[in-house]
């Protein structure tokens, strides 16, 4: 079954890197891939490199379906400069949007990234809890491990390091559905860091400057604030 490509609008975010501290991740148990995005395990990346290779996002679970009715995974393709920690928003791609996801009571919305012919292990990007309640995680943060500029992980950095633990939904910050009032509120997004060596063997510093290395005031400020932004619209 071929699998449905999407090219959709993107906004990206980029800050300086900071000297970083010892990154303490989450090694999760690896799942079955939603796919192949065509990446290349010869891409190399260097500090400095914008848009030389793709990056790609795999949904599980979108309203995408073949002749014989078989759920298609959704890719979106995007690129990130190497080494800079950059958030990138999918422009109106609400995951409570039911044209666009399955949307059936415990239909969960898996993600994945791929870059290098590497596939991330599998996250939560919408999830129903015991109770039918429904959350988005429209935050989240991964770790690209470069060894000599070729990617060999693609890791998520968990955790709930800037909210409260009400929100705090299968070890990541999640926003309920019915706080989903705003155009983009519950578009998803991710930031993107770097751990490791660029294909001249220069270090990456950009994973020290994740959320989960911030003390939780200012974790919680600056992801308030991220998330004030995609509500409002004022990002696009």
């Amino acid at each position: 079954a071929k699998e449905q490509k999407d090219m959709s609008t993107m906004t990206e975010f980029r800050f300086p890197a900071l000297i970083w501290s010892l990154m303490i991740l989450s090694r999760m148990v690896k799942c079955d891939i939603y796919g192949s995005c065509g990446t290349s395990p010869d891409d190399r990346f260097s500090i400095g490199d914008d848009g030389e290779f793709p990056f790609c996002l795999k949904f599980q679970n979108a309203a995408y379906f073949d002749a014989q009715n078989n759920n298609l995974p959704l890719f979106y393709y995007f690129t990130s400069k190497v080494d800079e920690y950059t958030l990138v928003a999918l422009q109106n791609s609400d995951l409570l949007n039911a044209t666009h996801w399955r949307s059936a009571e415990g239909v969960n919305i898996g993600i994945q990234m791929e870059a290098g012919n590497v596939t991330s292990p599998e996250m939560f990007a919408r999830y129903d809890d015991d109770s039918s309640d429904r959350w988005v995680f429209n935050q989240l943060s991964l770790v690209v491990f470069l060894d000599e500029g070729k990617v060999t992980e693609l890791i998520w950095d968990t955790g709930c390091f800037a909210c409260e633990e009400s929100h705090c939904i299968e070890g990541n910050c999640a926003t309920a559905s019915d706080e989903c009032t705003q155009d983009n509120a519950c578009d998803f997004s991710v930031y993107i860091s770097w751990y490791g060596t660029d294909a001249n063997g220069r270090y990456l510093l950009s994973a020290g400057q994740r959320l989960s290395q911030f003390q939780y005031a200012s974790a919680k400020s600056y992801y308030d604030y991220v998330k004030n932004e995609l509500d409002t619209g004022s990002v696009f």
